[in-house]
């Protein structure tokens, strides 16, 4: 019985090491795609830049080029300032609906009743009646 709760436990352990290798892999892949993001959006302005060079000269090009950025980034402040495309804040149940809502709570709730008790599960009572059995063989053991 020792044995088999052993194996569960390096079982479980096991996955939860997978678990978290699996998430640090995850952080790692997005670290990269953002890297690579950010170069790619660099070439892309650089880009940009070259091909207005030569029509418009070196100064109006880089003042082109960073006009459009900075009303891409206006752009994207507004969109992150509004609640436009975010589903669950333009529910009425939302937290905007929540701040508007006036506080109406008693000043001394009563509290609520205590749920009744959880039956015990079986692999626990398994375990404890185990533990509890082992524990008297060591200790008449003693004696």
């Amino acid at each position: 019985m020792i044995d088999d709760l052993t194996a569960a436990l390096r079982t479980w352990l096991r996955a939860c090491g997978d678990a978290a290798r699996g998430l640090l892999w995850r952080g790692v892949l997005f670290l990269a795609a953002t890297v690579a993001g950010a170069v790619g959006c660099g070439f892309v302005i650089f880009a940009a830049y070259a091909a207005l060079r030569p029509h418009l000269g070196p100064e109006l090009a880089a003042l082109v080029t960073g006009l459009t950025l900075l009303a891409l980034a206006a752009l994207l402040v507004w969109l992150a300032r509004t609640d436009s495309g975010r589903a669950d804040l333009a529910r009425a149940d939302g937290p905007r609906a929540a701040i508007n809502q006036p506080d109406i709570r008693p000043v001394n709730p009563v509290p609520p009743e205590p749920a009744p008790p959880k039956p015990a599960d079986p692999a626990m009572m398994a375990v404890f009646t185990a533990a509890f059995v082992l524990g008297r063989q060591l200790a008449r053991r003693r004696d």
